[in-house]
């Protein structure tokens, strides 16, 4: 039992890791993209991000056919159901987490995950 509780917490921690790095590599992304000074074409400023998370498997099955585009991608990296390294993704898997182990976390930490 106690191993099931620390499993549960270390990826309770782990997800959230994720999400947040995931989301810290959207904004570098994005503010290096307001400041350079070079026109870069789109799929060139956004692909990198898909092979920095192995993501691009996941993006061409979920895309199709589609290029790669700003709002695509970004899409994919927040909000994507099927890719499992979204920000969506891993709060999900997160608050699941969290839920097997709600009696071990606080109180403050459940409602923080549940607003979130």
């Amino acid at each position: 039992m106690l191993s099931r509780i620390a499993d549960s917490i270390y990826w309770m921690s782990r997800y959230l890791e994720r999400a947040g790095n995931t989301a810290r590599l959207l904004e570098i992304n994005l503010t290096y993209l307001l400041e350079a000074e070079d026109a870069l074409p789109v799929a060139t400023q956004w692909k990198p991000l898909l092979a920095i998370t192995a993501s691009e498997a996941a993006y061409a099955q979920a895309a199709g056919s589609d290029a790669i585009t700003a709002g695509r991608v970004v899409q994919f990296m927040t909000g994507e159901r099927s890719n499992p390294n979204s920000i969506r993704s891993s709060l999900r898997l997160a608050r699941e987490n969290a839920r097997v182990v709600r009696d071990r976390i606080s109180k403050e930490m459940w409602e923080s995950m549940n607003e979130t």
